[in-house]
């Protein structure tokens, strides 16, 4: 019950049985680490550290093994190898095991997949172009893979280190943040709001505005071709809700200790997003420090089954 209150995609019907589907799952985990470890051991890295990248990316856990992290490599093919590394891990992991149980052939039907491959695709030509259209001097391969990898690292909430990018424009740190908040896709190693979320209220807004200009139009909101489930569309809304109170929450606590509100929102949507960026955990304070941890077990467990497990209701018999 909890994994379904967390997950809220009621669309996928397909869900094996635990005793069937865990080798499934763990082989496949292990084969996609191992393939991408390859790829970066080719690229230039030690074994060490193209085995400990590979975990770390395909994760999203952002952890690497060098203090500068990705930038102390400085090679356009380990950054390539990464984002697409990232851009694996933010997948819906059931899609990738049934890709290896059926082939590619339904892999693109799937609506979410779809919206956040689209997302990516956008967000990252956009700020290529634009970076292209204010400093045209500036734009070259490098740049433009390094673009793709931050946004990947945010959009995936891996977080690997952006040090040494040059690319710290507020407006594109604002970009950075907006996907972080979106995330990727359910049932990914990923943090943040999820895109399927975005895309159920897309459709219902959509619906809700058509009936609104048409009252007499008979229509129904759907996703993945089928109906919505009001069930889907109440949970969805509740966990959209939840998420913006904890946010605002956070932020307005952790400005009250003296931290101005850029910042407190950056360590908030970091944490809560489980994008791990470098918020100078040194300079926290301990009552920041406790805040930011309930947002990291919020942002993990998400708000819904974070909150049933405190309630009377849950525990009693």
């Amino acid at each position: 019950q909890l994994f379904l209150t967390e997950n809220s995609d009621k669309s996928q019907k397909f869900l094996p049985r635990a005793s069937q589907i865990a080798g499934l799952f763990v082989g496949t985990y292990i084969a996609i680490i191992a393939i991408f470890a390859i790829w970066l051991r080719l690229a230039g890295m030690s074994l060490f550290d193209s085995i400990a990248h590979s975990i770390s990316a395909i994760a999203t856990g952002g952890f690497s093994t060098k203090n500068s992290s990705i930038a102390h490599f400085h090679s356009n093919y380990i950054t390539f190898i990464l984002s697409l590394a990232m851009l694996t891990g933010g997948l819906t992991f059931l899609e990738i095991v049934k890709c290896m149980r059926n082939g590619f052939k339904g892999f693109f039907k799937n609506q979410q997949t779809l919206g956040y491959l689209k997302i990516i695709l956008i967000t990252c030509f956009s700020c290529v172009f634009v970076s292209f259209l204010v400093d045209k001097d500036n734009i070259s391969m490098k740049n433009a893979i390094n673009y793709v990898f931050e946004i990947l690292s945010s959009m995936s909430t891996t977080g690997f280190s952006m040090q040494d990018s040059g690319h710290n424009s507020s407006s594109f740190w604002t970009v950075l943040m907006i996907v972080t908040i979106i995330g990727s896709c359910s049932g990914s190693t990923a943090g943040g709001m999820k895109v399927f979320r975005f895309q159920i209220l897309y459709s219902v807004l959509k619906h809700h505005f058509r009936q609104l200009a048409k009252p007499h139009d008979i229509s129904i909101p759907k996703y993945q071709g089928q109906r919505i489930d009001e069930d889907l569309i109440t949970s969805v809304i509740t966990f959209v809700s939840l998420f913006a109170v904890t946010v605002m929450a956070s932020v307005l606590l952790i400005s009250m200790t003296g931290r101005d509100g850029p910042s407190s929102a950056f360590a908030v949507i970091s944490s809560i997003c489980n994008a791990g960026y470098d918020i100078k955990f040194q300079t926290l304070s301990c009552l920041e420090k406790f805040i930011l941890i309930v947002d990291m077990l919020v942002g993990r467990l998400e708000v819904i089954p974070m909150l049933i497990l405190f309630t009377h209701t849950f525990w009693k018999k």
